[in-house]
């Protein structure tokens, strides 16, 4: 199990531990850090068993396409199942190919208590070859956003990336009308 405290985390931590210092000086603020601190604490120990000892857990599926049509837009979806009792707060980080030299990509998202969301984006290569995704990372923050717990989601993939053939159609569609022009057929 690896704890990862988030940002509020840090700020309320250090926000205690000025209080505790003030505290040293004057005896009125040292009670209510204390107080505090130990709020604090109880409330980093709730949001542990919520993430890591209840019974729920995220859900997701992946669905990449076995290929890419280079220099168009292409898919990729998500599933993402939640099974807590409880609403979260989720970010999706995909592990992308290295040559789409892409670091920034974050899916944000709140979901209820046993529902279940769909997700996409578009990737758009710009060269042939084989591109070799990594895995899925969830991180998953209760309404208190004082931990985060990390899942890991499917097995690196690769996937081919061929000459455009989303628009192939089109061009075929486009050949077949000029050739019964040029021999003086018509398309009915």
């Amino acid at each position: 199990m690896r704890i990862f405290p988030t940002y509020r985390f840090y700020v309320l931590a250090v926000a205690c531990s000025i209080l505790l210092f003030i505290g040293y000086y004057y005896e009125f603020v040292f009670t209510v850090a204390k107080g505090l601190t130990a709020i604090l604490f109880l409330f980093i120990l709730v949001d542990i068993s919520l993430l890591f000892f209840s019974r729920g857990r995220i859900v997701l599926e992946r669905a990449l396409p076995d290929r890419f049509s280079n220099g168009e837009q292409n898919e990729v979806s998500f599933s993402i199942v939640n099974t807590y009792g409880i609403r979260v707060d989720l970010v999706v980080l995909d592990e992308l190919a290295a040559q789409f030299q892409k670091r920034d990509l974050r899916i944000e998202l709140s979901l209820a208590s046993g529902k279940q969301a769909f997700e996409d984006y578009t990737l758009r290569p710009t060269e042939r070859g084989e591109y070799h995704f990594g895995k899925t990372n969830v991180l998953v923050n209760t309404r208190l956003n004082l931990i985060t717990r990390r899942f890991k989601f499917g097995e690196p993939r690769m996937v081919k990336v061929y000459p455009s053939f989303l628009n192939l159609e089109k061009y075929e569609l486009s050949a077949i009308s000029q050739s019964l022009k040029l021999s003086g057929q018509k398309r009915m």
